[in-house]
Formats: C-alpha cells, sequence, structure tokens
C-alpha cells in the first residue's frame, strides 16, 4: 500500500537526520544517494499530484485529520502580445483597500507588471487584467495546494 511506504519513507529519512552527525568519508556517498533519492521523489510527487488532480471531481477534498487538498490549474504562458498588453496595463489604476486610486507614473504601473521577461501575473490581476487575453496559454497539468 503507498501510504505504508511513504510512511516507512519518512521513519527512514528521520533515521538519516539523525545519523549526520557521524561525520566520516561515508558521507559523501551519502549526500550523492540522498540527491539521487530527492530526485525520484520529485518525479514521484509530480506524477501522484497529476494523477489525485485528475480523479479530484470538486477543486477542494477535505481528509480529515489531514487537511483540505485543493487542486489548481497550471498553464504554460507563452508567445505574449506585449503591445496589447503594455496598452492595457497604462490604461489601469490600482486602489487600496478603501477603494481609493494609488498614483502611479507610468513607469511605476510597468514596473508593476513587468520584473524581467515575463509580466508578474498577480500583479496583472491585481488590476483585473485577465493574462491569458495576452499570450498563447495552454494546459500545464495541475497543481494540488495541502491548506492545514
Amino acid at each position: 500500500m503507498l501510504a505504508s511506504d511513504v510512511r516507512a519513507l519518512c521513519e527512514a529519512v528521520n533515521d538519516v537526520d539523525r545519523l549526520l552527525l557521524e561525520g566520516d568519508d561515508r558521507d559523501f556517498l551519502a549526500l550523492a544517494m540522498i540527491r539521487d533519492a530527492r530526485a525520484s521523489l520529485m518525479y514521484a510527487e509530480r506524477e501522484l499530484e497529476q494523477k489525485l488532480a485528475t480523479r479530484m471531481d470538486d477543486k477542494r477534498h477535505v481528509i480529515e485529520g489531514v487537511g483540505t487538498f485543493e487542486r489548481r490549474q497550471k498553464k504554460n504562458r507563452t508567445q505574449w502580445d506585449t503591445d496589447d498588453l503594455l496598452r492595457a496595463v497604462l490604461d489601469t489604476r490600482l486602489c487600496d483597500e478603501d477603494g481609493v486610486v494609488i498614483e502611479e507614473t507610468p513607469v511605476e504601473r510597468l514596473l508593476h507588471v513587468w520584473n524581467l521577461g515575463a509580466p508578474r501575473l498577480t500583479a496583472l490581476r491585481d488590476r483585473q487584467i485577465d493574462p491569458d487575453e495576452f499570450c498563447h496559454a495552454e494546459p500545464a497539468g495541475y497543481s494540488i495546494q495541502i491548506i492545514q
């Protein structure tokens, strides 16, 4: 059963943590093996996350004693229409929590959205701009966030 195997893995990791105090040349081998195991675990995590996300009927799934699992759609965004997006950003205004317009220069607006390379998605959403209107977006699987 997957859950019992993962529990045994967690116990093994805790044992490794306790043994870190020994300190000899075998520790270099241990480091290499830990990195290999981490890469394998990352692959297993991604695969399990995708399988669970596609099996979820609802956006949220509650497991008593564990937490709420929330599925989120991921997207790869490419081929941005930067000219139209630039105009959309310059035409927006940010408001504070009380609805008062925050004064910004055009440069401040642009720097809020563009850091390096691709625009900041959260900043675009803050300005009520849908990022998918200005790029080619395609599904890229799911992520699951555990909310405690």
